[in-house]
């Protein structure tokens, strides 16, 4: 049987479901310290001022440069109106002084709506978490597991959170340390760094090399984001009158999220989403056992451009599903490759196939 992709879509089926994601919509770790006439000044000025810097956050993260151009200027009722809730993560205050730590959670649909109607493309998934694996040189000395001061603050001064991407750093157990070493990743080898990816529950490794030259006062980077195979190298040249630890860590720092912004950007233009496109299709899905048609829903679920799944028919060994996806097709496939399924076309039929953690399909039912 032949599917055509239907690009105007009418009522949802009765069971479908709506994925979302509020790590993509959240900005978190704000700091405020304000001070004004009183403390209940202070709170209110610092509320305002969090509110339009993790606007700012939001808008960078989920759309292009070029884009922004196109969006109202936004004063602060109009930032409050789309703003789900905050979070006081910490708080103090005093006589006129007021200083928190705040998450600040905005809510998908009305931002999608805001974005959509000023016709500003959205990227819409946060993507697969990523493992980092960074390694750091002086001199002749190279370390990946051991404490570093100056290598450890410089990552600290570096927003990690809100970003498209989840990211995490492995703990130094033994396991890890001898999976992984630092002439490894000083030489973009990520074999080894791939087989940590179930124990951390993420679905890429990010490799990264710095070297701090004191001589010059300059660092080089290298990267390598092994699944997507992204990479890319630099040099970053200090402030000569600063001291050698303060130019290293700033430097660092800056080499870090030049990485970190490449990233996203990559991801952003793969996954850049014009809310106004759109379609449906209907699968065929492998279902030798319930476990199996079970973890493809599950997949299926996580992918941010599919905002409803339906079941059409549940039988051994071969079951089907429909779904609504928003965006262009290839954009939609693409995600789905990330959250591991394969949609393959087979005697003018689609076909939505597991992809086990080899990268190899799961066999289908003949």
């Amino acid at each position: 049987m032949t599917v055509a992709l239907l690009l105007v879509v009418g009522q949802k089926p009765a069971d479908a479901q709506q994925p979302s994601d509020d790590s993509l919509y959240s900005v978190r770790g704000v700091r405020v310290d304000e001070t004004a006439r009183d403390a209940s000044r202070a709170r209110a000025v610092a509320l305002a001022g969090a509110e339009r810097r993790a606007y700012g956050i939001l808008i960078a993260k989920l759309t292009r440069p070029q884009d922004r151009v196109q969006l109202p200027d936004m004063n602060e009722s109009m930032i409050r109106r789309i703003i789900r809730g905050i979070d006081v993560i910490e708080e103090q205050s005093s006589g006129r002084r007021y200083r928190a730590i705040l998450d600040i959670h905005f809510a998908p649909a009305m931002v999608s709506r805001f974005l959509a109607d000023a016709g500003v493309p959205q990227v819409v998934g946060g993507g697969q978490g990523v493992l980092v694996l960074h390694a750091h040189g002086r001199g002749l000395e190279m370390g990946l597991w051991v404490a570093d001061q100056i290598r450890d603050a410089a990552r600290g001064d570096v927003d990690w959170g809100n970003r498209l991407r989840r990211y995490r750093f492995p703990v130094a157990d033994i396991s890890s340390r001898a999976a992984v070493t630092a002439a490894q990743v000083r030489a973009m080898d990520a074999s080894n760094a791939l087989r940590l990816r179930e124990t951390y529950g993420v679905g890429d490794v990010l490799l990264i090399f710095t070297r701090w030259d004191k001589v010059s006062h300059s660092l080089a980077y290298e990267f390598l984001l092994s699944e997507e195979e992204l990479s890319g190298s630099g040099r970053m040249i200090s402030d000569p009158a600063a001291s050698d630890a303060i130019a290293e860590r700033e430097t660092l720092a800056l080499a870090l999220g030049t990485v970190l912004e490449r990233v996203d950007t990559d991801w952003r233009e793969q996954l850049l989403v014009d809310m106004g496109e759109g379609g449906s299709l209907e699968v065929a899905v492998p279902s030798r056992s319930l476990d199996e048609w079970t973890a493809v829903r599950e997949r299926l679920k996580t992918v941010q451009l599919v905002d409803s799944v339906a079941t059409v028919s549940l039988r051994i060994p071969v079951s089907r599903l429909y779904f609504h996806f928003t965006g262009r097709y290839e954009q939609m496939r693409l995600a789905l490759s990330y959250a591991g399924l394969r949609l393959d076309e087979r005697d003018g039929d689609w076909w939505l196939i597991p992809v086990d953690g080899a990268g190899q399909d799961d066999a289908r039912p003949e």
